[in-house]
């Protein structure tokens, strides 16, 4: 069994420079998926600039119930706090997660501009524990994805 674990879906609100800015439906990955004999892929939206449009995206990740893709959902410690997603509005996140077909939470310090830390990541581990998933945690280039 082959597992791509690092599939984006839907639409790219800001592409890097080797990136296309166009959307990528779920045709587009399955037909990906066949050409290079993948079985099965994460689900994970782009990154988004705008809160909303990363409610949109994840709203599609909630509802995604094609069986070769795994459903991902994208939280940015950032728009968490700003939407208020602590206390009721997060234990409706949590509720929504319980409920679809979601396999775990993604999050980029690099995308997003953030230094991890236990403090500002409280709200993403307790999601994740509360709906027992883990988190895809994106590593890497510049000073966000480094060790500090």
């Amino acid at each position: 069994m082959v597992i791509d674990f690092h599939c984006h879906l839907g639409k790219n609100y800001k592409p890097l420079n080797f990136q296309k800015a166009e959307e990528v439906g779920i045709d587009d990955v399955l037909a990906a998926q066949d050409e290079a004999g993948i079985d099965f892929s994460t689900a994970i939206p782009f990154p988004a600039v705008y809160p909303e449009d990363l409610w949109v995206a994840n709203g599609v990740m909630l509802e995604l119930k094609h069986e070769r893709l795994f459903p991902f959902v994208w939280l940015n410690p950032y728009l968490l706090r700003s939407q208020g997603f602590r206390g009721v509005d997060e234990s409706l996140l949590v509720e929504k997660i319980k409920k679809s077909r979601v396999k775990g939470l993604k999050i980029h310090p690099v995308c997003d501009a953030y230094y991890p830390s236990v403090e500002l990541l409280s709200p993403i581990f307790e999601i994740a524990q509360a709906c027992n998933i883990p988190i895809l945690w994106h590593t890497g280039w510049a000073s966000f994805g480094e060790a500090r």
